[in-house]
């Protein structure tokens, strides 16, 4: 070998050190990035004891944020089996539509698409997350459109706006899956705050009987304190980019705790982590 091609080599080799280091670095930065989401806080007022109320839980772990867009949720199909839509309807109008706000309904899909466009529609699952209520005549609109596309029932899990509970009993009764969103844990409460809200949630839970409870990541840490032993559905929707915080998460929660049933993440509309 020259001198010329033995100094490109080990510059060449100094490079691919300082790349595999950068690339450690990375990967060890994201994995206690997640880990540290995953802590423990300790409870300083009794947890609940309530149980699921069904030993029933979804076979899909991992879905995919907003998939409104027919072609967005072509792509992810691709690797998805899990899907989060948005449904929001009009006053007076029976029509459900696919969409987040006003500004996605030049681009909406309806019911029927939507549960149309994954290969195999039996096989995948809906988290709704439903930004208007729905009358009982809607219900059922969405339970004969589920039949016809042969997306079975239990696959529909429905997350009602958070401040109508009559809305999610009303989707219970009609024998359909409902994730109850939790929010009101702070970090500088007090215990009697906290007891209250561990109370009041409690008793949200007894006359609802919710698949799972959910939350953000940030409120996470408290449901899994002072709620151990129910299901919950988890969004990590704040990273669209690729990520290994992303794949770690997917992997590592479920890990540290089981009761996870359903994560819900985010990506650009281009295939990635």
């Amino acid at each position: 070998m020259s001198k010329t091609s033995h100094h490109y080599f080990r510059k060449g080799l100094i490079i691919l050190g300082i790349l595999v280091l950068l690339a450690s670095a990375y990967s060890g930065g994201a994995y206690l990035y997640v880990l540290g989401h995953l802590r423990d806080i300790q409870p300083v007022t009794e947890p609940s004891q309530a149980a699921a109320p069904t030993t029933w839980r979804p076979e899909v772990f991992s879905y995919i944020h907003q998939t409104n867009e027919r072609q967005r949720m072509l792509t992810k199909s691709r690797r998805y089996q899990g899907f989060e839509i948005d449904t929001f309807t009009e006053p007076g109008k029976r029509e459900i539509r696919v969409a987040h706000d006003k500004r996605q309904f030049p681009n909406q899909m309806t019911l029927q698409a939507v549960f149309a466009t994954p290969k195999d529609p039996q096989h995948a699952y809906f988290w709704i997350d439903m930004k208007t209520s729905l009358t009982q005549q809607q219900i059922d609109d969405v339970k004969e459109i589920a039949r016809v596309s042969g997306v079975p029932l239990q696959n529909l899990i429905f997350e009602p706006p958070y401040t109508d509970d009559a809305q999610a009993k009303l989707l219970v009764k009609n024998g359909l899956n409902v994730i109850l969103f939790i929010t009101g844990f702070e970090k500088d409460m007090t215990p009697q705050q906290i007891a209250e809200l561990v109370a009041k949630t409690q008793k949200r839970i007894d006359q609802i009987k919710p698949l799972a409870i959910s939350s953000g990541m940030g409120i996470y840490p408290y449901l899994k304190a002072y709620f151990p032993n129910y299901y919950k559905a988890i969004c990590y929707n704040t990273t669209k980019r690729p990520s290994l915080k992303k794949y770690f998460m997917r992997r590592e929660l479920p890990k540290h705790d089981p009761t996870v049933i359903m994560l819900l993440n985010d990506e650009y509309n281009w295939d990635n982590f």
